[in-house]
């Protein structure tokens, strides 16, 4: 029997709306918002976004941010939790289809040479997607390792079960998740915001 899709009420879809309205417009971004159920929740993609990358920022950390103050808003005024996603243009779908890959190949490559692998230091929902990604294969575990203080990020550590080879130093073979289409929005508006008014440069 297939999952139902989560059922959220449509006062808190209202409240999720109007936020990101008020957002794209201080951020001066247009594009429409696409409601679409789902088991894990109601998605709210804003779809045809003038400029993608500024909402979604590196590696997903400005959506991240979005995501969580409009989380904060909503169950304050709803007095429960809610399973309200924001998304930007199917950002999270195709992150999520990365992030399985490199799971896998991280697995393959564990499974091949016997020694566990440390993957680059990622957001806790990035970290969520790994860990659910290898949770059912028996040969191996993964934990969550050195946390950098300033941006709460953490490694993802793939080991053989049992037979922890770890010594402390940092590993990256995995190359880090690139969005052709984000990283090249996001340059753009990093671009846009450093421009100073007037074309005079800054000193």
């Amino acid at each position: 029997m297939k999952d139902r899709p989560k059922e959220n009420p449509r006062e808190e879809i209202e409240v999720a709306e109007a936020i990101i309205q008020r957002v794209l417009k201080l951020f001066d971004i247009t594009g429409s918002i696409e409601i679409r159920k789902r088991r894990e929740g109601t998605i709210l993609d804003i779809q045809g976004c003038s400029n993608p990358g500024r909402l979604i920022g590196e590696g997903g950390m400005t959506l991240q941010a979005l995501q969580h103050i409009v989380t904060l808003i909503v169950c304050r005024k709803a007095e429960k939790p809610t399973d309200i996603i924001i998304d930007v243009n199917g950002y999270r779908e195709r992150r999520r289809a990365q992030l399985e890959d490199m799971a896998w190949r991280a697995f393959d490559r564990v499974m091949r040479s016997g020694r566990g692998t440390t993957l680059r230091p990622m957001s806790s929902a990035d970290r969520r997607v790994i860990h659910a990604t290898l949770a059912e294969e028996p040969e191996i575990e993964t934990f969550s390792i050195d946390e950098d203080p300033e941006t709460g990020m953490k490694c993802v550590r793939i080991e053989l079960r049992e037979t922890s080879d770890y010594d402390g130093e940092e590993e990256y073979p995995e190359e880090e998740i690139y969005d052709e289409e984000v990283v090249e929005e996001t340059e753009q508006s990093e671009e846009d915001f450093n421009e100073p008014p007037n074309g005079e440069p800054r000193a």
